[in-house]
């Protein structure tokens, strides 16, 4: 790969996001003019994942050199399902279903672009990010005016040598039709932003390259004037046109570039298919919980992250990885990583929310007594670990009942076998023997509202007494 010189991909290469560019010819028109890239977005879930935010650092980077972007979401070809990474067919989702996720996945990319200090509405007299539905394209046309348009200019051939499909078909549950044409569908979103939106670079995972160069022959062949019914079924005249990039014939180009895949320390990749999700929604996986993943990054990835997941100054990172090296037990560069993650996707209310939950479970009970006692309360406002009780359900009450209320442990017993054997805490005191007391609110609670009860090393439980 060469040593790139225009803005976004020289960053992005020296950051490591970069796994191929299909023309190296992409770097001169980069540095020529502003050019618009587009992501793609599956919506199969009602939030986005950890294994997403590569590709949409990607989008933001190229943001911030300049250039136009837009984030697709699936609304048409989440109903298909893309078989690239997958060994089986994905779960069909219901309309209503599907048209949910991609509601959710709209809200969720404009709140992380604006956290990225991209808002919606621009203040920078620059284009603001768009979030479009392919949806929208597809729902006008028949399957008979698809084949008789897309279909006839792909090549059954070079579909089935891409290693999405090749990896199926020799695998023991094989693809279906539905999903073999899902590169169609990619293909033609490539096509329609390509001639409507000016778009002539897509961007995606390493694992999105055959999909991307399906979207770039098609292109390439299917110039609109061959397609009159098509552009007319989708309204797309001469003047909606005007502006628009040359196609291949007339000396340009599309272009594709993919980025390496996120993945965990054993080098599988991240994502719900794996059954290892991080999800970006606070419903889904807590704020405090997507901060603690980051927090328990391997020294040997944590630079790595840094450089994908972060816009801090790579000379920044040089000096965090040098004073992490000094003293790896304190963890600083997991700590600025976390930090920067939480506060993108989260925003700095939400990684307010991760650092007080953080305080409270690896605190001590001083160090809580320190804190805004609201502020906890509301930091684990959506945390399934949070009972709230009555203030008279909580006084007086047994000790070891409360335990099993709160589903800590599943019956009294239990309770009183964990907490003979050291294993029962209650705000950060082990019980021991005393798992058969009565419980006071004066004693043992935290800032008069909060006891925090711990099972083994790291099962935390909270108890929010209500006034």
């Amino acid at each position: 790969m060469p040593c790139y010189q225009s803005p976004a991909l020289a960053e992005m290469q020296s950051r490591g996001f970069l796994a191929g560019v299909t023309s190296d010819k992409l770097d001169r028109l980069l540095t020529d003019k502003q050019s618009c890239v587009y992501l793609g977005i599956d919506p199969s879930a009602p939030s986005l994942h950890v294994g997403n935010l590569l590709a949409i650092m990607g989008l933001l980077h190229f943001r911030q050199t300049g250039h136009r972007v837009i984030a697709l979401v699936g609304g048409a070809t989440g109903a298909i399902g893309d078989p690239s990474g997958r060994s089986t067919e994905r779960k069909a989702l219901d309309d209503a279903e599907l048209q949910a996720n991609v509601q959710a996945i709209g809200a969720q990319l404009h709140r992380l672009f604006a956290h990225a200090g991209h808002p919606a509405e621009s203040a920078d007299g620059r284009e603001a990010i768009e979030v479009l539905n392919n949806h929208t394209w597809t729902a006008p046309l028949s399957l008979i005016d698809f084949l008789a348009s897309v279909g006839k200019f792909m090549r059954v051939g070079p579909m089935m040598v891409r290693d999405s499909v090749r990896s199926r078909i020799n695998s023991e549950h094989g693809i279906s039709f539905t999903e073999f044409s899902y590169q169609l569908l990619q293909a033609f979103d490539f096509w329609y932003l390509y001639h409507h939106r000016q778009c002539a670079i897509q961007i995606g995972g390493s694992d999105q390259w055959g999909n991307i160069t399906a979207g770039i022959e098609l292109i390439h062949k299917m110039r609109p004037e061959l397609v009159p019914a098509l552009t007319n079924k989708l309204g797309m005249t001469e003047g909606t046109r005007a502006g628009q990039v040359s196609s291949k014939s007339e000396g340009h180009e599309a272009y594709g570039i993919t980025f390496q895949l996120l993945t965990t320390a054993s080098g599988e990749k991240f994502g719900k298919s794996a059954g290892n999700a991080v999800w970006l929604d606070a419903t889904m996986t807590s704020t405090f919980d997507f901060y603690q993943f980051f927090m328990r990054t391997p020294d040997r990835d944590v630079g790595k992250l840094l450089r994908l997941l972060t816009f801090l100054p790579q000379s920044e990172i040089d000096q965090t990885l040098e004073a992490h090296q000094s003293a790896p037990e304190k963890r600083t560069a997991q700590a600025k990583l976390a930090d920067q993650v939480t506060a993108l996707v989260h925003g700095a209310a939400g990684l307010h929310k991760a650092q007080l939950a953080t305080q409270l479970i690896y605190g001590t009970a001083a160090d809580v007594a320190s804190l805004d006692i609201v502020a906890i309360g509301q930091a684990f406002a959506d945390d399934s670990r949070l009972c709230r009780i009555p203030r008279a359900t909580f006084e007086g009450a047994a000790l070891a009942d409360l335990v099993v209320q709160i589903k800590a442990c599943k019956s009294k017993s239990e309770t009183y076998r964990l907490a003979k054997s050291g294993g029962l805490y209650v705000n950060y005191r082990r019980v021991g023997e005393a798992a058969t007391t009565w419980l006071s609110a004066s004693a043992d609670l935290i800032g008069d509202r909060l006891c925090v009860v711990r099972t083994g090393k790291a099962n935390y439980f909270f108890v929010w007494v209500e006034t």
